[in-house]
């Protein structure tokens, strides 16, 4: 049974950033984060359980006052934006974000139950200092890092892994298809990977701005790969504007009452013996 935690790890700018939940409307934002709350108490914390059972949408709704036809789709929302995700084992709803938090505090907790230089050891004297607490002067000693310290670096990594991936994934579900599909993700990733971390909620900008331009919309989107390479989705940063439709009349045939044809019409009268 998780410890009882009295607040939640809540990050405003991560919240912002997150184009998925920007694209949620007011109430499913709301839904979202009553979600959120009920995740942080569950004893298996990140997932919508009550003790080792899940939360079924029948419960979830009469717990929030919602109708469930109104949920329902709600949770279909949250689903198709990559924003929650869904344990086809447990059979409910998680959170990302917090599963990682919760396994991270986990194994950071366990590698501070095992901190410490292991060359100081219990009933001995710092191998680095004299018994009268003077430094020996031995610079040259090589320290050894704590397992603490150590492990924890690479715990950070691994999450930092992990986070980076799931921006891809919700770049690659943002993406517009073409001919109803996405294709070369593999080559995309590599094309991603290279993405500066500050220009990433840049990159999301200009790929929902492309989402929404006239050839995506009618099925001839680049693919992604091409969208990537040589800072290409940088033009796209500002949306696309619709061309002017320009009034090609001109006022001076309008008032003069000018008929087009009426050369071709002179030319033909001319043509024809006898008429002039």
């Amino acid at each position: 049974m998780n410890k009882k935690l009295p607040a939640i790890m809540f990050y405003p700018g991560d919240w912002n950033k997150d184009l998925g939940v920007r694209a949620l409307s007011f109430h499913d934002k709301g839904v979202w984060l009553e979600m959120i709350m009920l995740m942080h108490e569950s004893e298996k914390r990140g997932y919508l359980m009550i003790g080792d059972k899940p939360i079924t949408e029948e419960m979830l709704g009469k717990m929030l006052g919602i109708h469930l036809n109104s949920l329902r789709k709600t949770l279909r929302n949250l689903r198709d934006l990559n924003v929650c995700g869904y344990d086809e084992k447990l059979k409910t709803y998680y959170s990302r974000r917090m599963v990682k938090d919760e396994v991270f505090r986990h194994k950071s907790s366990d590698y501070g139950k095992l901190g410490g230089n292991p060359n100081f050891k219990k009933g001995k004297s710092n191998p680095y200092y004299s018994d009268k607490g003077n430094d020996k002067g031995d610079y040259n000693q090589k320290i050894t890092p704590s397992i603490s310290i150590s492990n924890s670096i690479s715990n950070k990594k691994t999450l930092m892994r992990a986070e980076h991936s799931e921006r891809f994934e919700k770049f690659w579900t943002l993406y517009p298809c073409r001919n109803g599909k996405r294709v070369g993700k593999n080559k995309s990733k590599k094309l991603f990977d290279k993405i500066k971390p500050k220009e990433y909620e840049q990159l999301m900008i200009a790929t929902e701005n492309y989402s929404k331009s006239k050839n995506a919309s009618e099925g001839y989107a680049k693919d992604p790969e091409r969208f990537l390479r040589d800072d290409f989705w940088k033009d796209w940063l500002t949306p696309e504007r619709e061309p002017e439709v320009k009034n090609l009349k001109r006022p001076e045939l309008q008032s003069q009452k000018l008929s087009y044809h009426e050369p071709f019409e002179r030319l033909v009268h001319d043509a024809i013996p006898g008429k002039k």
